[in-house]
């Protein structure tokens, strides 16, 4: 899988998938196991999953950009 992550808005922060493989792409309410089960998964796991794999200066640089915001809409 391919994606890109647009932090420009910290607020608003953007996950495009360029490549994916779908296989499956709906639950069925009628599972062949009995195990079977559907979750989903936080955007902010994902995001923080993305942010581990970066390097170091490119998370200080998001907390810089992200402070740098706080300050200009404090009054």
């Amino acid at each position: 899988m391919e994606d890109q992550w647009d932090q420009s808005d910290p607020e608003n922060i953007i996950r495009t998938l360029i490549d994916v493989n779908l296989i499956e792409i709906s639950p069925t309410p009628f599972p062949v196991y009995p195990s079977t089960y559907v979750g989903i998964r936080s955007i902010q796991e994902v995001y923080t999953e993305f942010l581990s794999k970066q390097q170091p200066s490119v998370h200080v640089n998001l907390l810089c950009k992200r402070l740098e915001l706080a300050e200009k809409l404090s009054p």
